[in-house]
């Protein structure tokens, strides 16, 4: 395919023979379909290169673009991002709006986006290959996604407190076995650890195993944004030779910002958004953590 990409006002444009792919799962409904994108030669670049303020941070093969069909005026997700660079999320997501041209083809709007994956300048952990089968190499690096479309990816399992979770990397081209009983078994204990007895205790409880930090700044940027997809799809992610489950980045805010019908008026709402809406048990986990007083607390000092 031959992706041309029109941006800063239709006075930039880029060419790129690009393979693409359908991504997404109920965006992917739409007629104007969102993309998984990847550079022909197998090499990795920069997105808007040489442009002063557009070029990507990431060097990289894979990128996204957003069809943003559910959001009649296209920045919600710009927005969010930018909620999430203030709140100091540790890796917010490269963002440009660019007008798109498919073979030809005039598409519509979409958000060019950086990929989920490993990157220095995406989520900067260790990417695992096939022979890290034992000691502190199984221990990471992991991105996972507790994901009401789980079922649909390739490598996905549900959690012993019923929360569907895919996991992305390693690749499913790539992971053993042995990997992905360690980081299910890893997202288990975590788990377990919220729900037990001693789990507001800072070290016999979740703490040691939930990054809270990372956790509690994407819960407020979502609240802050009232998004109601905020616990249908949550990216987290492991280090090697780090017990903690981190949060993030911030993603899929189309439906925020009182574009959710079952949230509006947001102002006149006396509920927290994250109620509205979750997969698996995902919800209960969070009314869990905020019953803890040093979790309330930490989120208070956020604010």
């Amino acid at each position: 395919s031959r992706m041309t990409l029109v941006y800063d006002g239709g006075t930039l444009i880029q060419e790129y023979p690009l393979q693409t792919r359908v991504r997404g799962n109920f965006s992917a409904t739409h007629e104007n379909k969102p993309y998984r994108i990847k550079f022909d030669d197998g090499k990795s670049h920069h997105m808007m290169k040489g442009s002063a303020h557009n070029e990507s941070p990431a060097k990289a093969k894979k990128w996204t673009l957003i069809n943003n069909y559910g959001d009649k005026t296209l920045i919600r997700n710009n927005i969010a991002f930018e909620v999430s660079r203030r709140i100091g999320m540790p890796f917010t997501p490269y963002s440009r709006n660019v007008d798109l041209l498919l073979n030809g083809e005039y598409r519509g709007t979409y958000q060019l986006t950086d990929w989920i994956g490993t990157d220095p300048k995406r989520i900067n952990i260790t990417e695992m290959a096939e022979g890290n089968t034992e000691g502190e190499e199984l221990t990471g690096g992991y991105i996972i996604e507790m994901n009401g479309y789980a079922g649909n990816d390739p490598v996905h399992f549900t959690s012993a407190h019923g929360n569907p979770v895919t996991v992305h990397s390693p690749e499913d081209d790539i992971i053993q076995d042995v990997q992905f009983q360690y980081i299910r078994d890893h997202f288990n204990k975590m788990e377990d650890a919220v729900y037990s007895r001693d789990y507001t205790d800072p070290e016999k409880g979740y703490r040691p195993l939930l990054d809270l930090d990372t956790f509690l700044k994407y819960f407020l940027s979502n609240e802050f944004s009232n998004n109601t997809d905020m616990f249908w799809q949550v990216y987290m992610y492991k280090h090697r030779g780090d017990d903690h489950i981190y949060t993030g980045p911030v993603w899929d805010n189309d439906l925020a910002l009182e574009n959710d019908h079952s949230y509006y008026p947001a102002n006149e709402q006396d509920r927290w958004t994250y109620t509205v809406r979750g997969a698996g048990n995902w919800r209960n986990l969070m009314t869990r953590i905020l019953s803890d007083r040093g979790a309330m607390a930490q989120l208070q000092d956020i604010w």
